[in-house]
C-alpha cells in the first residue's frame, strides 16, 4: 500500500500499473470535494460517477491530464512509461482534496477492481 503522504520520486506519483484507468479517474472525481468556483460549480455532478461517465472525454495520448472532471479539480495526471503506468502529480489533487486523498482513491480501486473472465465476475484485492 502506499504511503499516504510522501509519494514516491520527484513527481509526487503513484503507481497504477494494471488498474482502470477509467475507475482511478472516476474515484478521483468522487474523492473530490465540490468546486467553490461559480463557473467549475455550473459544470458539477452532484453525487458519483462511474467508469462510464469518466470516460467522456478520456483520450489514451501522452499524458492523459484532466485539469477538471465534471467540475471538480483533478490536477493530478497519467503517464506511462513502456512497463509501468503512474499517476503523478498527486500533490496538486490533494491541495484540494486532502493530503492523502489521492492515494486512498487509487487504494480503493485496487481493492475493488472487478475483472470479467469467461463471464464471471472474480474480485481481486
Amino acid at each position: 500500500m502506499p504511503k499516504l503522504k510522501n509519494y514516491s520520486g520527484k513527481d509526487k506519483r503513484l503507481d497504477i500499473t494494471g488498474l482502470s484507468e477509467l475507475a482511478i479517474l472516476a474515484e478521483l472525481h468522487n474523492h473530490a470535494p465540490m468546486p467553490t468556483d461559480e463557473e467549475q460549480r455550473a459544470k458539477a455532478i452532484l453525487g458519483d460517477i462511474d467508469t462510464q461517465e469518466a470516460a467522456v472525454g478520456y483520450t489514451v495520448e501522452e499524458p492523459y491530464f484532466p485539469d477538471f472532471l465534471f467540475g471538480r479539480a483533478i490536477k493530478a495526471f497519467i503517464k506511462r512509461t513502456r512497463t509501468k503506468t503512474f499517476l503523478v502529480r498527486c500533490d496538486l489533487y490533494d491541495q484540494t482534496a486532502g493530503v492523502g486523498m489521492a492515494a486512498i482513491a487509487v487504494n480503493k480501486v485496487r481493492l475493488t477492481e472487478i475483472w470479467y473472465y469467461s463471464g464471471e465476475e472474480t474480485i481481486y484485492g
